[in-house]
Parts: C-alpha cells; structure tokens; sequence
C-alpha cells in the first residue's frame, strides 16, 4: 500500500509541476495591456525617471504610469476590457493576479480616463484619485479628475 501512496503522490507533483509550467506563465500574460490606438505625445514609465514613447502594438508594463500630452491619446485592451487616457492625462494600471481572480487598480492624478470593465459578479476593477474612489463589477464610465475635483459619469452598466 506505501508503494501505492508514493506512486500517486509522485504523480500529483508531476501534475501539479506541469500545471504551473503550461498555466502560470499565461496567468502572468494576462495580465498585460497592449496599446490599440495611440496619437504622439504618450509616454510611459515604470521607475518615474526614463519615459518610452507609447505607439500602437506597444505592450504596457503591469504599474506603468502612462502621461498623455496636450494632443496625446491611447486606448489600452485586455481581452474584452479598454482603457483610454485623453490628452494632459496621468494615470497608472495596476494588476494583481490571483490563481482564479484578477483585480485591476487605476491610479489617475489627472486628467480624464474612460473605462469599458468586463462585467463580473464581483467587484475586479478599482479607479483611486485624490478625490475620489470606485468600485466597479463591470461596466462603461469616465472619470475625470482637476487640480480642484473629480467626477464620474456611468455611460453603461
């Protein structure tokens, strides 16, 4: 029976070794963010001091913050999901993922960004700013932010 016992319990490792192998490396693709649409003037940075031009194709690191000029737009995609930061914004993307779960967080200090959130039945994606917060299950909405306010308006959902 012991030899029983170790035979499954080697071939569960070896099961579990090639599920984190062949499945992991996709959870961390998910999480990425590829740029569809992009005017000149966006950039993004990942340590506040060196800034990448932003053009379609491009790939957004995961807690990048991304800057749009005053003639700067970009739409980001993730499967069904789309971000788009109009000009004179400045915003960052924040995804953790879970073995089943992800959740995004969208840092904007200004400027305005409309989201298009896949629906979920819980909670996924959450926008901070300096003076407001949301919460959202899925749906479409803009936030924009001032040096004075911030303010939301649901397109969808």
């Amino acid at each position: 029976m012991g030899v029983s016992v170790s035979h499954f319990a080697s071939h569960l490792l070896r099961v579990i070794a090639l599920f984190v192998l062949f499945v992991c490396p996709a959870l961390a693709e998910a999480q990425d963010w590829t740029v569809t649409r992009a005017t000149k003037q966006v950039g993004y940075t990942v340590d506040k001091k060196t800034w990448h031009t932003v053009k379609a194709g491009s790939i957004i690191p995961n807690q990048a913050w991304i800057s749009t000029g005053p003639r700067g737009r970009v739409t980001l995609a993730r499967g069904e999901e789309r971000i788009s930061l109009s000009p004179n914004t400045l915003g960052a993307v924040i995804t953790t993922q879970g073995l089943f779960s992800r959740k995004t967080v969208v840092v904007q200090q200004i400027g305005q960004i409309s989201l298009d959130i896949e629906k979920r039945s819980k909670p996924h994606t959450y926008v901070h700013t300096p003076f407001l917060a949301a919460v959202v299950e899925g749906t479409s909405f803009t936030v924009a932010v001032t040096e004075e306010d911030a303010s939301l308006s649901v397109q969808e959902g």
